[in-house]
């Protein structure tokens, strides 16, 4: 190999070997992200409600259940995106009577992800609002997009 070759990076780049008693992890293992207590909480709720509709839990559910908690960053910013749950609430049922909804274990997923990236050592109700806005995913992000909420409300996760 020449010198050349052993100093690229990037896909398909060759490791320089490692010196003598010198050890290296080439793909560390993900750091563990820790649900908060109040996401366990919404995820119990949001399962509930999904229950009741008869339906398999969804983005729908848990933003239902992120409405009618009162205790979440959604509703200190209902009002100053200027509508209130109720409005925002029956939207999301329309939504989910209409089609189907992206699954929460895969917009929990998605939101882990985003935790990582930006360092947070948990995952709570944020992350998995942040993620539902910026991914657009599921009944959740659609019916904040018909109110004209979804960036908005993108927006003011983005500083939470």
């Amino acid at each position: 190999m020449t010198l050349l070759a052993s100093a690229r990076t990037g896909p398909g780049a060759v490791p320089p070997e490692p010196r003598p008693g010198e050890t290296r992890v080439l793909n560390p293992p993900a750091r563990p992200v820790i649900w908060t207590p109040g996401l366990r909480e919404h995820k119990a709720l949001a399962e509930k409600e999904a229950e009741f509709m008869r339906q398999p839990v969804g983005s729908g559910h848990f933003l239902l259940a992120a409405i009618w908690s009162r205790r979440t960053v959604l509703i200190h910013a209902l009002p100053d995106l200027g509508v209130g749950p109720d409005v925002l609430a029956r939207e999301v049922r329309r939504e989910l009577e209409s089609r189907t909804d992206t699954s929460l274990t895969t917009i929990v997923h998605v939101a882990m992800a985003g935790a990582r990236g930006r360092g947070d050592p948990h995952v709570g109700i944020e992350h998995v609002l942040r993620a539902t806005t910026r991914r657009r995913l599921g009944a959740a992000a659609r019916a904040l997009e018909t109110l004209g909420l979804r960036e908005s409300l993108a927006t003011w996760l983005a500083v939470v």
